[in-house]
């Protein structure tokens, strides 16, 4: 891996994560991401459902779900 930049650029972002997805492939990483695009934009959850894959992988647990603390 070479140049990961930090940016706002948008297309500097989409060759970040296509580094990041040679990385997970060339070590055998388990990691799925169906959309680079919508893990980008964040859109329909996408970035919580890579949060949760990288947090499972490293702890070897399942996220719980949110507990509603107050009933309205």
């Amino acid at each position: 891996m070479h140049g990961f930049s930090n940016t706002e650029n948008y297309g500097r972002k989409r060759d970040n994560w296509q580094q990041l997805q040679l990385f997970f492939y060339r070590r055998k990483i388990p990691i799925v991401l169906s959309s680079v695009d919508a893990l980008i934009l964040n859109e329909q959850d996408t970035t919580l459902e890579f949060i949760k894959q990288i947090y499972t992988l490293l702890t070897e647990r399942q996220l719980m779900p949110p507990v509603k603390l107050y009933e309205n």
